[in-house]
């Protein structure tokens, strides 16, 4: 992605009298500032000339005399463009005529914020309860609720948007959800169906929201590691290591070479754990209960050796700003390599059982399909993307910890299905196992971590990792205090929800399982 080059293009062909204000940030990030009218055309000419397609997220923010918003670009570079609004009316048009992913994004910030987005397709709540009343909570006059009374006043939540069946018609409207025992977490989806072919879906997020973005601004820096670990409790640890990633950066710091090796090393048994957590899940909602107790009982040996290392299963508390709080002494690092290389040989006759397993493919393939197009337009990450061919992983593409002294290899797929990725995820837990070695194998000497102020340079930074579902991006924003003026989050699981929709469609009723099952999703990760 050339930046100059489109920001030349801009000038010229957006008739501005100026060329845009742009300055790099932290972490490779480019910020430019447009006038928000010109913010359409824009974006159009990202897409279809440049051909940067992919959105990460929108940020919204209130800066006192001004709504502020934020469109996180990247295409092997961060660029972000802002544009400025009124604080008492603000609105502007949509983009989801360019970028069909951009939906959930500008809901969320409509609901949040109070922004207008004309012509947007969907206007309805997406995270917050139908009776909320008062300012948008992210609003600078927005009180949080001081009382339990004050927060239970605000629990109710419609059905998702859906078409009505007309009175004597075949199709029938089937509801999945807020509770369901296909569901792991609670989400609203609302499916018309006509025989046994669905032809219409619906959703509606929010029933595990929990604010932790305003949360994170009543929180020091320190304080809100441990708020964001909670985003998930898959894959808790990535929140916090691109978190540290971004607030080390505001501050200027480097962190020791053996904490980023560490810190590495966690990332990718947290991706095997996950991609083995999500296959018995899929097994256990197309029936193979053979196949998810194999899953889940080669998934403790992760778990156990995340447990030795750090103290947790689940939430780890290994990181801390400025590097890690946990080490590996030499008797460790030959029993944790030891073990894993055990562990090699059990997922691969894990892997050829699958391969040989015929009602397992008759299952998966063909069914959840999205191609190339769908995922650029719907800016899908990680396994859901290398399963429709399309070679992203920030891994490799935007190094961070010891990713750049690694060679993380990107598995690929086209088919587009849930067989596709299922072989992706496959696949990726052989090549996470041989970087761990790799890992423990080179693990340089060193200090663990370094001492960092308090207070954090007053700037901002737009942090990114790819989580075990894909890219999860931050925002941050510091005023210079030792609490953070802003911190947006968005997870992959966003991304991969808007796609349902059109994987639904024109599939049979029995396919539904496998296809919720093989999106992966954490609906706490997409509340949050």
């Amino acid at each position: 992605m050339n930046i100059a080059e489109i920001v030349q293009a801009w000038q010229v062909e957006l008739g501005l009298a100026e060329r845009p204000q742009l300055y790099d940030g932290v972490l490779g990030e480019v910020f430019v500032r447009l006038p928000v009218e010109h913010l359409h055309r824009a974006v159009e000419m990202l897409v279809h000339r440049f051909g940067v397609w992919h959105l990460s997220t929108v940020t919204g923010q209130d800066l006192g005399e001004e709504i502020e918003l934020l469109y996180h670009f990247w295409s092997g570079q961060g660029l972000t463009v802002r544009v400025s609004l009124p604080l008492a009316s603000p609105a502007l048009p949509t983009v989801t005529d360019l970028i069909p992913g951009a939906e959930f994004y500008e809901r969320e910030v409509a609901e949040m914020l109070g922004v207008t987005f004309v012509g947007h397709p969907n206007p309805a709540p997406l995270l917050l309860s139908d009776d909320w009343h008062g300012p948008p909570p992210l609003r600078r006059s927005a009180e949080p609720a001081a009382t339990p009374s004050q927060l239970a006043a605000h629990v109710t939540f419609s059905a998702p948007a859906c078409p009505e069946v007309a009175p004597g018609s075949r199709r029938i409207i089937i509801p999945i959800g807020p509770q369901h025992p296909m569901l792991k977490e609670p989400l609203s989806y609302l499916l018309t169906a006509e025989g046994e072919r669905i032809v219409n879906s619906a959703l509606r997020l929010g029933y595990v929201h929990r604010g932790i973005e305003r949360l994170c601004q009543e929180r020091n820096y320190s304080q809100n590691l441990h708020l964001l670990e909670r985003i998930c409790g898959i894959c808790s640890y990535i929140h916090t290591t691109v978190y540290c990633q971004g607030v080390e950066a505001l501050l200027g710091v480097e962190v020791p070479r053996r904490a980023r090796y560490l810190r590495t090393l966690l990332c990718e048994l947290e991706r095997i754990h996950s991609h083995l957590l999500w296959l018995g899940v899929l097994a256990e909602n197309i029936g193979f209960t053979t196949i998810f107790m194999y899953a889940w009982r080669d998934r403790e040996i992760t778990l156990d050796i995340m447990e030795e290392l750090t103290g947790g299963r689940v939430s780890h508390a290994a990181n801390v700003i400025g590097g890690v709080r946990m080490d590996l002494d030499e008797h460790q690092v030959h029993a944790v390599a030891k073990q894993l290389a055990e562990f090699t040989g059990q997922v691969e006759r894990f892997r050829d059982l699958i391969q040989r397993e015929q009602t397992f493919r008759m299952r998966t393939l063909d069914v959840g399909n999205l191609s190339t197009a769908q995922v650029y337009g719907y800016c899908a990450v990680g396994p859901l993307a290398r399963a429709s061919g399309v070679n992203i992983d920030l891994r490799r593409d935007m190094p961070y910890a010891a990713y750049d002294e690694l060679t993380p290899r990107v598995v690929t797929h086209h088919e587009g299905d849930v067989w596709a990725r299922t072989w992706v995820r496959m696949e990726e837990i052989l090549v996470s196992l041989d970087l761990c070695q790799q890992i423990l194998r080179d693990l340089p000497d060193g200090p663990l971590a370094i001492e960092v102020p308090r207070r954090v340079p007053a700037g901002e930074v737009v942090s990114r990792a790819e989580a075990p579902r894909g890219e999860v991006i931050y925002y941050i924003r510091s005023d210079g205090s030792d609490k953070p003026a802003r911190v947006k989050v968005r997870t992959p699981t966003l991304t991969a929800l808007i796609t349902l929709s059109d994987q639904m469609r024109d599939i049979s009723i029995a396919d539904v399982p496998a296809v919720i099952g093989g999106m992966d999703l954490c609906i706490a990760c997409g509340d949050r």
